[in-house]
């Protein structure tokens, strides 16, 4: 991988555009690259990508499209992390719950009743 300079956010465009990218608006385009990484974009455009030229794009690849499949993973990704939540709450709860039970345990103990020097 070589060191590449830095791009700005119109370079990114136009390299796109070059590359076959096609837009339905350049603003909208600056927005959202102002907003996403250009490298995380990236890896939602991969399978765009005409495998004989290694750089150019499949007729018809958009920037919509590739907005779309970015807000499809974060939204996909909010509702997995809220269910792991909840699992993860109830999961903690089993176990306070049982270890709170277990013999000679009360809710709350002292240094020294831990150590057992009462």
């Amino acid at each position: 991988m070589s060191n590449q300079k830095p791009r700005t956010i119109e370079e990114q465009i136009k390299l796109l555009r070059s590359r076959g990218m096609q837009f339905s608006s350049e603003e909208y385009a600056k927005e959202c690259l102002s907003h996403i990484s250009y490298f995380r974009l990236k890896y939602y455009w991969t399978d765009m990508i005409d495998e004989e030229t290694e750089h150019d794009f499949l007729k018809d690849a958009s920037f919509d499209d590739v907005i779309a499949r970015y807000n499809f993973d974060r939204s996909l990704r909010l509702i997995l992390f809220d269910a792991i939540e909840i699992i993860e709450v109830a999961l903690r709860a089993k176990i306070i719950n049982h270890l709170s039970q277990a013999k000679d345990s009360g809710p709350c103990q002292t240094a020294h009743e831990y150590q057992g020097t009462s």
